[in-house]
């Protein structure tokens, strides 16, 4: 499997750990044992808003997007804990954590988000009037310029065509 799979106790100490979350966190077999934050991030305390804290409390699956490990190449984890409970007492005995890495995910999503905000500043500074029209003709989008040009506000040019436009 190529994603990371780890057990811990309501204590959250690393119980059992797939060979890919060993990897991941370059210890091996010394993530066993430790405490999950100390294992996996070498910190004191437990992290912020962490989903196996929501789903010990909550007794249901909790899921977070959260930064990668120290050392390693995945720099960013998508994690599912999902909750399990003691035979006896029916209550959470501990989480079933399942972590996937989304690296390449969030590099494109942030590569994107660069593109778009580099063609907005591009849209909006533009010396001409652009308009953005759908396949009907019907007018999506004006910068600043185009407004100044046809004397119109967005929400009044979004009600016409770019044949009604002069």
């Amino acid at each position: 499997i190529q994603d990371g799979i780890s057990v811990l106790d309501r204590n959250l100490t690393v119980r059992l750990a797939n060979s890919v979350m060993r990897k991941w966190n370059g210890k091996g077999d010394d993530l066993i044992g430790a405490h999950c934050h100390q294992g996996y991030r070498g910190q004191t305390e437990p992290c912020y808003d962490c989903p196996t804290i929501r789903a010990l409390k909550s007794g249901k699956t909790e899921h977070g997007i959260t930064a990668g490990l120290p050392g390693s190449a995945v720099e960013w984890l998508e994690l599912y804990s999902y909750p399990f409970l003691d035979r006896d007492t029916g209550e959470v005995d501990g989480v079933v954590e399942f972590a996937r890495d989304i690296t390449e995910r969030k590099r494109a999503e942030n590569e994107l988000r660069e593109s778009e905000e580099k063609y907005n500043r591009l849209f909006q500074n533009s010396q001409d009037g652009i308009v953005l029209h759908d396949q009907h003709g019907y007018v999506i989008d004006a910068n600043e310029k185009a407004l100044e040009s046809f004397g119109y506000t967005l929400e009044e040019l979004r009600k016409k065509t770019v044949c009604e436009l002069h």
